[in-house]
């Protein structure tokens, strides 16, 4: 089954039903029925298929709405393989840009006029690249093959880029329809349950659990940008209260930002909410807590909170907290150093908080370390053998019994305590000096709890390149500027709880960290960013 044949098979149950909603800028809303959107679908698919041969590859480049819906499932109809990408953002949506057309994976581009000049500045060296608007394919007359033609491929999702340059990960329909169906079994999905995002949707998050979700139940997707969100954040919560949704979903920053930014709840109802979904970054158990305590009096029940964990190579969902209120544990830091997960005592001073991701909802999950499978409370590399797991995924041979099997190599470092998953860091944030394990995320998290409380997002530590030296850099604040002493207290708290030097310590303006176009943190670039001396107000240097 495809995701052609459940838009299908939806215009047919309910060709009335809200397909997707989509709240703009200006609080104006646009409307899609399912039937209206597989018409809409069918009509730009014989654009698409008059240019694009079957099987071939097309870019969308699209700002928010639901134009990119109709061209995304048109493709599909159309044989063509869909290649979401983030649109007007800058530099690193350009540059992101030209390193997928640079890969070789796809050579056809379709934008709306939004997008279209930014588009052609973007692309005008690559002379082989074919370019259309949205506008022409709705003026496309009907090819002479028949369709709908199903490519194996659903769509090709690029990475996020924040461990190295984004590279293309292929997600066929039977991957996709796979993973739908274990987030439909985690969230208990029914016909009608509307679900909210306002996550891109070229963000295999926002892609698979704001868009492609609702299709696969038959709930209305409402839909509202990222910088919607940004701007006035409690829209978030005033369309799950108006659409009475089931589900959400959204990393941690953004539940974060929330519950520092509302205050009033006057207004609110979610007592709908029956799953909201943490993820696609570690997940902070005081983000939890505060956005618990905020929003019960608004009728938030606790165990609507779920923290999970995914990853684009296995589609998107790999574990997930089922029933009950979220779960988190203290360990012990020093046992952290030495690659385990051991309960902290209540006289350890030394104690880290990690918050579960639930158990695994794959076929099968295992940690490796040093080639071999641990034990539970071992760290090590995550690996994930399922029907969801894509053929792009980083594989490696292993013999269960006297039969090989493949296992995706997730990049991600964690344990399996009591069979849920707690994940700790990225393989690649992995720095070890003496002996000593240490987690480039840990060091964040030292300073957010005892320099710079709720700062998190503001604070990057990375490896030199070619070497196991550690940096940070720390955003100052337009609001509230560093103190002149903020060096000297990082370095002795990384001192105190790691016994380690930093090598530097950089201030750098408000959004000088890099990120990846979905928000999350480049270490591997911060290097570049301090040797350049590119937008440090002030480099504290070494001491």
């Amino acid at each position: 089954m495809s995701m052609v044949d459940i838009l299908a098979a939806n215009a047919r149950a309910a060709p009335h039903e809200d397909a997707y909603v989509f709240r703009s800028h200006d609080n104006a809303e646009q409307r899609l029925s399912w039937g209206e959107l597989w018409a809409r679908a069918q009509h730009l698919a014989r654009g698409i298929a008059a240019v694009v041969p079957p099987g071939e590859r097309i870019m969308l480049i699209f700002d928010p709405g639901l134009a990119f819906i109709e061209v995304f499932f048109a493709a599909q109809i159309a044989g063509a393989v869909p290649v979401p990408m983030s649109g007007r953002f800058g530099t690193r949506s350009g540059e992101r840009i030209q390193a997928a057309i640079a890969s070789g994976i796809v050579t056809n581009v379709v934008s709306d006029i939004a997008c279209q000049e930014f588009v052609c500045q973007t692309l005008a060296d690559y002379q082989a690249v074919r370019i259309f608007k949205y506008d022409d394919l709705t003026e496309s007359g009907q090819p002479d093959r028949h369709l709908p033609v199903t490519a194996q491929d659903a769509f090709v999702q690029f990475s996020s880029g924040s461990t190295g340059r984004p590279h293309g990960i292929f997600i066929e329909h039977r991957n996709l329809t796979r993973n739908l169906g274990l987030m439909a079994q985690l969230c208990k999905a029914q016909p009608g349950h509307a679900s909210v995002s306002w996550l891109p949707a070229h963000h295999d998050f926002g892609l698979i659990g704001g868009i492609l979700f609702p299709a696969f139940i038959r709930g209305a997707g409402i839909l509202m940008a990222p910088s919607s969100f940004v701007r006035r954040p409690r829209t978030w919560l005033e369309l799950i209260t108006r659409y009475r949704a089931a589900f959400t979903g959204a990393p941690n920053f953004g539940y974060d930002l929330v519950a520092k930014r509302v205050s009033n709840v006057e207004g609110l109802d979610l007592r709908s909410l029956r799953i909201a979904i943490n993820g696609a970054e570690r997940v902070q158990a005081d983000t939890l807590r505060r956005f618990e305590d905020r929003f019960a009096q608004a009728g938030l029940r606790t165990e609507a909170l779920r923290p999970c964990y995914g990853l684009a190579e296995a589609t998107l969902l790999v574990s997930g907290a089922t029933d009950g209120r979220w779960k988190s544990r203290r360990f012990d830091r020093e046992q952290l150093k030495r690659n385990r997960l051991v309960a902290a005592s209540d006289c350890d001073r030394e104690v880290v908080e990690l918050v579960s991701n639930g158990c695994p909802i794959v076929d099968q999950l295992k940690i490796m370390s040093d080639d071999r499978i641990v034990e539970p409370g071992q760290i090590g590399e995550i690996l994930v053998a399922d029907l969801s797991v894509s053929r792009s995924a980083d594989a490696r041979v292993l013999r269960s019994g006297s039969q090989p099997e493949s296992w995706a190599c997730t990049g991600d470092l964690g344990a399996l305590v009591d069979g849920e998953l707690y994940v700790v860091g990225r393989l690649k944030d992995l720095v070890i000096r003496d002996g000593v394990n240490i987690h480039l995320e840990e060091i964040d998290n030292v300073i957010d709890e005892l320099v710079l409380p709720g700062r998190l997002q503001a604070i990057c530590s990375f490896r030199l390149s070619g070497t196991e030296d550690i940096g940070v850099l720390v955003e100052d604040s337009r609001t509230a500027p560093l103190r002149p002493t903020i060096g000297d207290e990082i370095r002795a708290a990384i001192m105190r709880h790691f016994g380690i030097k930093l090598l530097e310590v950089t201030i750098v303006p408000a959004g000088g960290i890099p990120r990846t176009t979905s928000g999350k943190k480049q270490r591997f670039a911060c290097p570049a960013i301090f040797g350049s001396g590119e937008g440090a107000g002030q480099n504290l240097g070494t001491r």
